[in-house]
């Protein structure tokens, strides 16, 4: 970057054109620097942030969403299960850290049974509430934890 505007000053400080033209175009290009480097920087992504993920790159991330639906209704009549995993963010930090964002109903299995996504299928499929779960996983010590799960009921564009 540093080079494209060397090259740039250069152009313009050995311009055959007046001073107030020079000074004008020199105007010109620290504008468009003071705007343009920043959001470039910005766009290009934190590091150690969240990075968006395609849903079905990696089945753990559909494991990670009916891990903390079970953990976040364990103790109701019912478990809920998941309906849909709609989004996912992974950040990677001593583990892995997953923002997981997906549909879930009323499933068939009490809350005092053992939950398996496979036999704890939705009851309806109505969606009951429109989750956002973060999950911190170890693969290699087989830690994992739900860090914050918040749920609200969903409007009527996820009704099925």
């Amino acid at each position: 970057m540093q080079d494209i505007l060397n090259i740039l000053w250069i152009k313009i400080t050995n311009n055959p054109r007046n001073g107030a033209q020079r000074r004008t175009t020199a105007m010109w290009l620290l504008s468009f620097c003071v705007l343009a480097i920043p959001g470039l920087v910005l766009s290009a992504g934190l590091p150690g942030g969240f990075y968006r993920r395609r849903v079905d790159a990696d089945p753990i991330y559909k494991q990670m969403a009916h891990f903390a639906i079970a953990e976040h209704t364990a103790n109701h009549e019912y478990f809920d299960t998941v309906l849909d995993l709609f989004q996912v963010d992974v950040q990677s930090a001593a583990g892995f850290n997953y923002r997981l964002k997906f549909t879930t109903a009323e499933s068939i299995c009490r809350g005092v049974d053992k939950y398996s996504p496979s036999t704890c299928r939705p009851k309806v499929k109505e969606v009951k509430e429109i989750c956002t779960a973060f999950v911190f996983f170890v693969p290699w010590v087989g830690h994992r934890q739900v860090t914050s799960m918040h749920c609200e009921p969903p409007d009527r564009r996820f009704r099925w």
